[in-house]
């Protein structure tokens, strides 16, 4: 494979080499459904909620980035 980047290649690698360790599953939390990342340790962050009730999104506890315990 060619890269035409302005970007070193140790940086466009290094992208390419964390989005395969990460692992993205849909899963259901206290009945809201979402979509989490489970990273190489096994932790479960939030990516995207998936919902249709406005008031979901405004809960904080459902926000990305968030940890799922």
């Amino acid at each position: 494979m060619l890269y035409y980047s302005i970007y070193p290649p140790e940086v466009i690698l290094s992208e390419e080499e964390q989005e395969q360790e990460e692992v993205q599953r849909e899963i259901e939390v206290a009945g809201k459904r979402m979509i989490v990342t489970v990273g190489a340790q096994g932790e479960q962050r939030i990516s995207r909620l998936l919902s249709t009730d406005p008031n979901d999104f405004l809960d904080p506890r459902w926000t990305p980035g968030n940890m799922i315990f």
